[in-house]
């Protein structure tokens, strides 16, 4: 069996019985589990939508 169906058998389990994960755990981790199904089209920002700045200025001055 593999780690992922070991940790998604785990989060199954513990839905029911709720002892070894955090409700904040579980949430992180079924989200990174359903990563698998997200493609990077998905996700991506197009190059000419990215603004940037340089390092040095301060936050502030962004805001």
């Amino acid at each position: 069996m593999s780690l992922r169906q070991n940790l998604q058998d785990e989060l199954a389990r513990e839905a029911d019985s709720g002892t070894n994960f955090t409700p904040e755990e579980r949430i992180l981790l079924s989200n990174i589990l359903r990563l698998r199904e997200v493609r990077v089209d998905d996700v991506m920002i197009p190059r000419a939508d990215i603004d940037s700045v340089e390092d040095s200025v301060p936050l502030a001055r962004l805001m």
